[in-house]
């Protein structure tokens, strides 16, 4: 199970894949017994695994909890002035890329991501079904994502 997380989770964070392989065991242990026993316990495991982390991704605290090191940046290490700099281009690459994308999946974005509004919430005000939310949200995340870490 901590392979799992570590690999396929947390980004070979150590400390992360931990707490997250023992909130898995410890949901395993309390699902328990409405588990289907035809099903394969590991397969059972890496699901239940998959859906605390996205869970935590969707409640916002997945950088906070498992994921630290998102936009961490190694070399901003040093004085306030210099950690100032550092997140001033961090935000304004950030900004350069989140203008490249659709004025509505911005939006949908921003709500999400900033506002704190669930997926639920952005399907009704948007007119569109959660799934499509979770879609563009995922979507648009994974291309500033990209756009960081090719900068650093």
């Amino acid at each position: 199970m901590f392979n799992y997380c570590f690999y396929s989770l947390t980004k070979n964070n150590h400390h992360d894949a931990e707490d997250l392989a023992r909130d898995t065991l410890l949901k395993a242990y309390e699902k328990l017994p409405l588990a289907n026993p035809e099903l394969a316990i590991l397969g059972w495991l890496i699901k239940l695994a998959k859906n605390i982390y996205f869970d935590q991704l969707r409640k916002n605290k997945t950088q906070l909890k498992y994921n630290v090191t998102y936009f961490e940046d190694d070399n901003c290490e040093g004085d306030t002035l210099f950690k100032d700099e550092c997140n001033r281009r961090k935000l304004i690459l950030i900004n350069k890329e989140i203008s490249k994308i659709t004025t509505e999946v911005r939006q949908i974005t921003i709500d999400h991501l900033v506002n704190d509004k669930e997926y639920k919430a952005i399907s009704l005000d948007y007119n569109i079904s959660e799934a499509h939310a979770r879609k563009l949200i995922f979507t648009s995340r994974k291309k500033i994502k990209s756009a960081f870490k090719k900068q650093i």
